[in-house]
């Protein structure tokens, strides 16, 4: 797992779990390295958990804005 990952290898990350899914439907399945998907896999859990805003009620996701309330001017 890399500590702090940059973007750029999230993206490498989830290209490499989705190539892995998509072999594992396959018959290329056994060509897997299991291991590199499993960091990969934790490398892009590691970063929703830190990154992610989860109501712990409901479970679900929240829209994360900077800057305040993003919602359109109200017209006049």
């Amino acid at each position: 797992m890399t500590v702090n990952p940059t973007t750029s290898e999230l993206f490498s990350s989830a290209k490499l779990v989705a190539a892995a899914a998509q072999a594992s439907l396959g018959k290329e399945g056994d060509k897997i390295d299991k291991a590199k998907v499993a960091a990969a896999a934790e490398d892009l859990l590691a970063a929703t958990s830190k990154y992610g805003k989860l109501d712990p009620e409901t479970g679900l996701g929240q829209q994360s804005t900077k800057g305040g309330d993003l919602s359109p001017p109200v017209p006049f």
